[in-house]
């Protein structure tokens, strides 16, 4: 919105888990970035014990779309803050019923009991308010290229992953993809591009028998 900078494509960004806030003055290597308007830095909680998510509302001929994100913070603190209900998501006060709500999160999601990390350490899809049309689901290294529906909510989440390899595990060895969102009122469409171009990685299993 500075009439002095001239960016065609806008990058909005929340913190994840290698570059969340820290310090006396509680900044993140995004702030940086921010300040010298390289990226829309959001998303960032300050005070952990009430926690108030304000959305970014963008309006485009008959579509609204209020986006709300939440950078990385402690699983356990997250979660308990979502069980005792200190999480407060502000809402538009005229027709809010006709936006398209996104909620961009980076945090472990639960996968059940022998896969990943605990239920008290991670977020479930059913902790998420149904208000919200889609949930972003980051921090997750898998690519899953097709939306999915939570049945306790009905909000659908989308896990993009990583678009390269960071890690040694078998998640990383699956196609990668990019996506594209469209979005008409309150109705959505997720395009998955497959990317061509990353480090190969192959991932397999060797099993020695016995002598």
């Amino acid at each position: 919105m500075n009439e002095n900078l001239s960016i065609s494509i806008p990058i909005f960004i929340i913190h994840g888990n290698h570059d969340d806030p820290s310090g006396l003055e509680y900044l993140s290597n995004i702030d940086l970035m921010s300040t010298n308007n390289y990226v829309n830095y959001f998303g960032k909680v300050t005070n952990i014990e009430d926690i108030e998510v304000i959305p970014i509302l963008f309006r485009k001929g008959r579509t609204k779309i209020a986006l709300y994100g939440i950078g990385n913070m402690k699983d356990e603190r997250l979660n308990m803050a979502f069980e005792n209900k200190r999480i407060k998501f502000k809402r538009p006060l005229k027709d809010k019923d006709d936006w398209f709500n996104v909620l961009v999160l980076h945090q472990n999601k639960y996968k059940g009991m022998h896969l990943g990390v605990s239920r008290r350490n991670s977020i479930t899809e059913g902790m998420i308010p149904k208000f919200f049309h889609l949930v972003v689901w980051a921090h997750e290294h898998e690519s899953i290229p097709q939306v999915f529906e939570c049945h306790e909510n009905g909000v659908h989440f989308l896990q993009p992953g990583s678009t390269v390899a960071t890690s040694l595990i078998q998640a990383e060895s699956k196609t990668k993809h990019c996506f594209y969102l469209q979005v008409h009122k309150t109705a959505f469409k997720v395009q998955a591009i497959r990317l061509n171009n990353i480090r190969p990685f192959t991932f397999d299993h060797i099993e020695l028998g016995k002598v």
